[in-house]
C-alpha cells in the first residue's frame, strides 16, 4: 500500500463541481465546518482490496471522499431541524451537501463546559469512543491494572490515557497476565506487509490474550450511545480534559484538504486532527 498522490498527473484524488439536487420531504442543506481525519480513511480507498475482508465499503473511484463532518444547516425541510443548527454526518469532502434527517446528527456545544463543536468528532465522538470501547469494554480494565499506550498522543490515545487514570484509577502495579486490544495500525498504513510481529514466543509463553475490534460494531449494536453521554458527563465535571490539547484544527483552504489529511501519517498533530474549512 503506497502514500496517495496528491501531485502530478495521476494523483489519488481530484476536485470536481457538481450540482446538488433540490431538497426533499425532510431533508436539509448543510455547510460541512470541520472534516474528521481518520486513519481508517486509508483503508476505504486501498487499490485492490479485498472486499470480503473490510468492515465496511470502499470509496469507490469518483465517489465523494467519504469523512465525518460537523456541517450547519442552511436549508432545511425538516421541522427538527432549523436554519442555523450543528449537525454531525458523514457528508465526506465537499463544501455542501443534501441529507436526510436520519442521516445527521443534532450536536449542541457548551461553552460553559468548554465543549465545542469540534469535540463531537474527536474526544467526544469516535476518538472517545473507540478508547471507551478498547480500555473498559474490550480490554475490561480494573483499577488493579497497569496500562500501558501506544500512541498516547493520538486522539484516540490521548483518551485511553484520561480513562485510565482518572475514570477506571489504574495505577502502577504489578504485570500479570496481560491483555492487548488493537483498533489500528497507523504506522504501517502505507506499508502494509512490510513488517509483522516478531516477537510471536513472547506471545505464548506470557499467556497474552490479543484481540483486535473496531468500534463500529459497538454503534450498531447500541453501546455507543450511553458511553457518549457517560463522556460528555466526565467532561462536564472535570474529570477528563477536552480543552486545545486534544486536538489540532488546522485552517485549509477545501482544495487541500488532502494534504492536511496526510498529516496523520506524519505525526503532525497532537490530539484529533480536525480541518478547519476556510471560508
Amino acid at each position: 500500500m503506497s502514500d496517495p498522490v496528491l501531485e502530478g498527473d495521476n494523483t489519488t484524488f481530484s476536485l470536481e463541481t457538481k450540482i446538488l439536487p433540490s431538497l426533499g420531504p425532510d431533508q436539509v442543506l448543510v455547510k460541512c465546518l470541520y472534516f474528521s481525519n481518520d486513519p481508517a480513511q486509508r483503508g476505504w480507498i486501498q487499490k485492490d482490496v479485498d472486499r470480503d475482508r473490510l468492515y465496511t465499503a470502499p470509496v469507490e473511484k469518483g465517489e465523494v471522499m467519504r469523512a465525518f463532518a460537523i456541517a450547519e444547516v442552511v436549508e432545511s425541510n425538516a421541522d427538527s431541524l432549523k436554519q442555523g443548527q450543528l449537525v454531525l454526518g458523514t457528508f465526506g469532502w465537499t463544501e455542501y451537501a443534501v441529507a436526510g434527517v436520519k442521516e445527521v446528527r443534532p450536536i449542541q456545544a457548551d461553552d460553559s463546559a468548554g465543549i465545542r463543536p469540534t469535540h463531537f468528532i474527536g474526544a467526544l465522538g469516535g476518538p472517545g469512543l473507540t478508547a471507551y470501547n478498547g480500555l473498559i469494554d474490550v480490554a475490561r480494565a480494573t483499577a488493579s491494572d497497569t496500562v500501558v499506550v501506544s500512541g498516547a498522543a493520538g486522539a484516540t490515545g490521548s483518551m485511553v490515557v484520561q480513562l485510565a487514570k482518572h475514570i477506571v484509577g489504574c495505577k502502577k502495579g504489578h504485570w500479570h497476565r496481560w491483555r492487548i486490544v488493537a483498533c489500528g495500525a497507523v504506522a504501517t498504513y502505507n506499508s502494509m506487509g512490510e513488517t509483522g510481529i516478531k516477537n510471536w514466543f513472547e506471545i505464548i509463553i506470557n499467556r497474552i490474550e490479543v484481540k483486535g475490534f473496531i468500534v463500529t460494531d459497538a454503534i450498531e449494536s447500541g453501546k455507543a450511545g450511553p458511553w457518549v453521554q457517560e463522556l460528555i458527563k466526565y467532561a462536564k465535571e472535570g474529570r477528563i480534559q477536552i480543552g486545545p490539547e486534544t486536538e489540532t484544527v488546522v485552517p485549509t483552504r477545501f482544495e487541500d484538504v488532502p494534504k492536511t489529511w496526510m498529516m496523520l501519517f506524519k505525526g503532525g498533530n497532537m490530539g484529533k486532527l480536525l480541518t478547519q474549512i476556510q471560508a
